[in-house]
């Protein structure tokens, strides 16, 4: 506020709102000493990538993130109630040890939203998953990589972990149109404005991953034949 630095910076370790953007190895260290040089603090928003959906915990752990607050929802709970959670460091947390933040909501902490994040974790725990997610990754990127590289108009593949975009020429009315070949092919993909996203569940296995690629070329086929492309 007014002329000062600010008081906090939120964002994504990784840009995933509209197409998946890693950022440079050196982008992190240097926000985070610029941060640190200002008094201000860093809150991480892992509602998309954290919980496993990179391949660790949290997606910060791939940059050397130490955040002041990181949001989490979505895969917290799998996606089978809503849930969100804030978590905050040793420095945050002291500052409400003499003065407590007083703040609820109606549905917070609700038995059955606790209870799906609780089971969800445990499972994501023993059947290490976040090392699945990582390893299927590479996967999908591969598999993906070989199909667009037969079709004009889809670029590069970035991702980490279970989390990918390819790049895409693909514009206005002709979304609808890719989407519609996809879905013919079995394929429920998130066609975006010059990209298109993929986050499958990060318990998939070889054959799943397989068959999404698989699929993905069905569809651009179909949208070829449909005279676009």
């Amino acid at each position: 506020a007014g002329d000062g630095p600010g008081l906090a910076l939120l964002a994504e370790p990784v840009c995933a709102a509209m197409r998946v953007e890693i950022p440079p190895v050196n982008y992190w260290p240097a926000v985070s000493a610029a941060l640190t040089e200002r008094g201000m603090l860093l809150i991480s928003d892992e509602v998309l990538t954290g919980v496993g959906r990179t391949g660790d915990w949290l997606a910060g752990k791939a940059f050397g993130l130490a955040p002041d607050l990181v949001v989490l929802a979505k895969g917290l709970s799998g996606g089978y109630a809503p849930l969100g959670a804030v978590m905050v460091s040793a420095r945050v947390a002291a500052i409400f040890e003499e003065e407590a933040f007083e703040h609820g909501f109606t549905f917070g902490g609700h038995p059955s939203g606790c209870a799906a994040a609780l089971e969800t974790l445990k499972i994501i725990d023993e059947e290490n998953l976040y090392a699945n997610a990582a390893r299927q990754g590479l996967r999908l990127r591969a598999g993906l990589e070989r199909v667009t590289g037969k079709f004009d108009g889809f670029g590069s593949v970035a991702g980490l972990g279970l989390l990918c975009s390819i790049a895409t020429a693909i514009h206005g009315e002709e979304k609808t149109a890719l989407r519609a070949a996809f879905l013919s092919s079995g394929l429920i993909a998130h066609v975006e404005e010059g990209a298109v996203m993929f986050g499958p569940a990060l318990s998939a296995t070889d054959g799943e991953i397989d068959e999404l690629a698989q699929r993905f070329e069905a569809g651009l086929k179909a949208f070829a034949g449909g005279g676009h492309g």
